[in-house]
């Protein structure tokens, strides 16, 4: 399994240790802090959303699982922002 497809999975499960280092550890062996966001952390969201829909998942697992990933999605902007040379606002 991918990096990016663990990352996914990780979310999708809700393990939000793991969603907080796995982007970090990501970034320090040099992966584009975009590609995390987009191939990992949203992939994530992209399997809890249909699930959510089809009332296989509830409010309280999903809101976990995207507040968790927000946190961490400004915390990889960070990197994105060093890479770019500027400030985002993320």
């Amino acid at each position: 399994m991918s990096d990016f497809a663990q990352l996914a999975q990780t979310v999708f499960k809700g393990n939000a240790d793991a969603v907080k280092e796995m982007p970090h550890n990501l970034v320090d062996q040099g992966v584009n802090p975009m590609d995390i966001i987009s191939q990992g952390l949203l992939a994530g969201m992209d399997i809890v959303s249909p699930k959510f829909k089809a009332g296989e998942m509830f409010v309280p697992e999903s809101l976990a699982m995207v507040i968790e990933e927000h946190r961490t999605i400004k915390k990889v902007g960070r990197s994105l922002s060093y890479l770019y040379g500027h400030r985002l606002n993320i």
